[in-house]
């Protein structure tokens, strides 16, 4: 035979049912009603774990201005991505993504490589590199 729920388990119920309404009311008032509230909780997608982090997309353009997606692994003469170092599978920049293309302009002489970089910042993703600026030209003396 079951014993009647006593006050204090009530109580207890009571208290989880309310944290959790306040924590999901936070998102939901923003998202779905777009409402700020400086009361409620603000998701955040980063806050510093994975704020290391770019996505890269390496194209070579042809002169016609068409292009095609360039895997960095395969050029750089790397079978698995994970036989390559660190550094070339974990972008965390876009200066980094810049100096992999470099290198992989040396595997391609003459060829136009252009990257397109996003990268994790505390206000979202933000394209820092927009695939403009061939990476294999000459860097004249000035400039970055």
């Amino acid at each position: 035979m079951e014993s009647p729920p006593r006050p204090r388990d009530a109580l207890r119920l009571l208290l989880l049912g309310l944290g959790a309404l306040y924590l999901g009311a936070g998102p939901l008032v923003r998202q779905v009603l777009g409402h700020q509230s400086d009361l409620l909780p603000q998701w955040v997608m980063f806050t510093g774990f994975g704020l290391d982090v770019c996505t890269v997309d390496y194209r070579q353009v042809d002169e016609d201005g068409g292009s095609i997606h360039l895997d960095r692994f395969a050029v750089l003469g790397y079978d698995r991505p994970r036989d390559a170092p660190r550094s070339t599978w974990r972008v965390q920049s876009a200066d980094e993504a810049d100096r992999i293309g470099r290198r992989m302009c040396k595997k391609r002489p003459g060829a136009d490589i252009r990257v397109k970089a996003r990268c994790a910042r505390r206000s979202g993703w933000k394209t820092e590199r927009k695939a403009d600026t061939n990476l294999c030209a000459p860097i004249v003396q000035g400039e970055g």
